[in-house]
């Protein structure tokens, strides 16, 4: 099983991966779906870059990022995150459809509420 300690190593194991599959410790690659170890820091670089990214206020971003750290959400949205390459950086991008504004919200709620 490989181990996913760094953003970089996800990004370089697989063509596309989103936080959906990165929570769930599943990542498609070449071979196929396969089992990996996603550490502990870097489920902590997930929470804080997707608490900033759905927003909200301080107690909100807070809540969103203990509640993705120790509740590991199920939610279609976590399935539009996907993690880029910017420069020499790793990111998360929220790839949107027809209501940006409403998906953000309802992904939002889900996570501060679960």
């Amino acid at each position: 099983m490989k181990t996913i300690n760094t953003l970089k190593r996800a990004y370089n194991l697989t063509e596309q991966v989103s936080v959906q599959n990165l929570i769930n410790n599943r990542i498609n690659t070449k071979k196929g779906w396969e089992n990996v170890k996603v550490t502990k820091e870097v489920i902590e670089q997930i929470a804080e870059q997707l608490s900033e990214l759905i927003g909200g206020h301080g107690r909100t971003k807070a809540t969103t990022y203990n509640n993705i750290i120790n509740k590991r959400p199920q939610h279609w949205g976590l399935d539009r995150v996907f993690l880029e390459k910017t420069n020499s950086t790793y990111i998360l991008r929220y790839c949107a459809g027809q209501d940006y504004p409403y998906e953000i919200k309802t992904i939002r709620n889900y996570i501060k509420n679960i």
